[in-house]
């Protein structure tokens, strides 16, 4: 039969497990007749390859994928023992973990201080902060439940900054210590741990606390309620109505406050928050005083509180409108920290408090890259390399 044509009549995707092997580097050595008579040193060899570790197999494309296998897809040391068991390479748990930390205590402690320095670089700064619990800690008691904190840029910085820090509490010194020699706006929630940096700064840190917060407090009397016609749920619904409407008005100037080139234009943004946002809070901040002043529910009841916690606020509430650069949320901080609190899951504690520092600084390199648009393992694998060089 005559061919007339060829035709494609399936596509199929396959899937070719990882594999392991080893890479095996030998040198010659030499030897100098001449240099051995005159007894000078007569044996030359080449010098040796760098390694991460000294008389250790482990290499940077090996570790950059036990690092992203457990602090980007958050699979513990323990399962990765079991993958590599199951491949025919007999490496325990205790051998990955002291590769992970002697690797970041000698070639990348140093490098975490470069955020940290970038982030300063910025006047806007988001903070929050989630516990995390360690087993054994410098008093040798019993497990203590202790927190990573995470710092970041605004979704506007040129560039992405997320800077994770393990302390011992949740302290209003902590972030004292940390933010010394801040100037700027600082995000977070409602957390009166904040309170004592933004007073010790004298004016140079302006807080602004998160909408997002605000409205869940309202948000959650509905979700919660069984009767949706009682008159606390319909106040609520109208708190949750009013501040809808400020984040509509946030995606309009996602979109129309551009310029040619499609950048933020800043300027347009503060007067679209002007006029069209201020006046919604000025209403919804009258909403809640008219509410208060009304004593329209019980003084525990969610509503109240809801309230309370809204005109306590009012003013950290409203300073974004000062800088068109500021966020109405901390959403930033909230989603830089997530990644840690799912690992959290899986993980449950730290052994150590060494163990909790050296997290924070993995999750520091990962998430920073990963919010510059990099790959993690490639990312990783390239700053091992370069970092024994």
């Amino acid at each position: 039969m005559d061919e007339m044509a060829t035709e494609t009549v399936s596509k199929s995707l396959m899937f070719r497990p990882a594999s392991y092997y080893i890479l095996e580097t030998k040198r010659r050595g030499y030897k100098c007749p001449v240099c051995q008579k005159n007894n000078d040193r007569f044996i030359r060899k080449q010098e040796s390859p760098a390694v991460l570790l000294p008389h250790s197999v482990v290499s940077p494309s090996l570790l950059a994928h036990v690092i992203t296998q457990k602090f980007v897809y958050s699979m513990p040391l323990y399962r990765q023992e079991q993958q590599m068991i199951d491949a025919g390479i007999p490496i325990v748990r205790k051998v990955l973990s002291d590769w992970c930390q002697k690797v970041f205590s000698n070639q990348l402690e140093n490098f975490c201080e470069l955020p940290r320095q970038e982030l300063f670089k910025y006047c806007h700064i988001h903070a929050d902060e989630t516990p995390v619990e360690v087993i054994k800690t410098h008093e040798g008691r019993k497990p203590k439940q202790q927190y990573m904190w995470v710092y970041s840029t605004t979704k506007w910085a040129p560039h992405q900054i997320r800077y994770f820090k393990h302390e011992c509490g949740r302290s209003s010194d902590y972030p004292l210590k940390f933010l010394k020699g801040f100037e700027g706006y600082l995000h977070t929630d409602g957390y009166t741990g904040y309170d004592k940096t933004v007073r010790e700064s004298r004016g140079k840190i302006i807080r602004c606390e998160c909408l997002v917060h605000a409205r869940r407090l309202f948000a959650d009397i509905l979700k919660l309620a069984k009767d949706k016609q009682n008159s606390e749920t319909m106040l609520a619904a109208k708190a949750v109505t009013l501040l809808d409407r400020v984040f509509v008005v946030e995606k309009e100037a996602k979109l129309s406050c551009v310029d040619g080139s499609g950048v933020r234009d800043p300027e347009k943004v503060k007067a679209l928050r002007l006029e069209k946002t201020k006046p919604i809070l000025d209403k919804f901040f009258n909403f809640c005083q008219g509410i208060k002043d009304a004593r329209c529910c019980l003084p525990k009841s969610r509503l109240s509180q809801g309230v309370q916690y809204v005109l306590d606020r009012s003013q950290e509430l409203m300073n974004f409108l000062n800088d068109c650069n500021c966020d109405i949320s901390n959403n930033t901080a909230e989603n830089s920290i997530r990644p840690f609190t799912v690992g959290r899951k899986n993980f449950l504690f730290n052994f150590t408090e060494n163990g909790a520092d050296i997290s924070a600084g993995y999750y520091t390199i990962i998430q920073t890259a990963i919010a510059n648009g990099l790959a993690p393992y490639k990312y990783l694998e390239w700053l091992l390399t370069e970092s024994v060089r």
